[in-house]
């Protein structure tokens, strides 16, 4: 049997002597050496994994965070948008103690110049022509080398005609309308 066989190269024979306290000692030290570069060699594969599930979940926290972070930065974007809606329907507005007011890029004469001529803009836009506005709110385009402006609802018409787009009798008459 095999266990005999073990038990018989247990044994001693004569001619081997006993241990002595320092075989053991280096015996001992030999055996700690290899038992620790096998642990080793064994838990590597483990630490590998340990290592992969460290990342993923610092991964998952980040991942976590940002979600948390553009969720409230959606909120308050609503929110922003919410207040700034109500500062431009009141004119201004105290919101957390602070005066909310809403001011006006351009200034109210050039805002009227610019409704002024909101016919001949759509019009411009209907025939796809591209054109500008000046500093003063004039119209300007570019067109086969020629230049034209228009600045009010009367020089706007002779610009649609000169450019060959015509008006029906009621776009010529919301033109004309003060």
């Amino acid at each position: 049997m095999a266990t005999e066989g073990v038990e018989q190269d247990l044994e001693l024979t004569p001619t081997q002597e006993p241990l002595t306290k320092q075989d053991l000692c280096d015996l001992r030290e030999d055996l700690l050496a290899a038992m620790s570069t096998m642990v080793a060699t064994l838990l590597q594969p483990v630490q590998q994994s340990i290592n992969e599930v460290r990342h993923d979940l610092k991964e998952t926290s980040r991942i976590a965070e940002n979600a948390s972070e553009m969720a409230l930065t959606l909120q308050e974007e609503r929110s922003r948008e919410a207040v700034l809606k109500m500062a431009r329907m009141k004119g201004s507005l105290l919101y957390n103690d602070q005066k909310i007011l809403v001011l006006l890029d351009l200034s109210s004469e050039t805002l009227d110049k610019r409704r002024k001529l909101k016919p001949v803009i759509s019009k411009l836009n209907e025939a796809r022509i591209r054109f500008r506005w000046s500093p003063v709110s004039d119209i300007h385009i570019y067109k086969n080398g020629l230049q034209y402006q228009a600045s009010d609802p009367v020089t706007g018409r002779a610009l649609l005609a000169a450019l060959g787009i015509k008006l029906t009798r009621k776009e010529e008459e919301d033109l004309l309308l003060p």
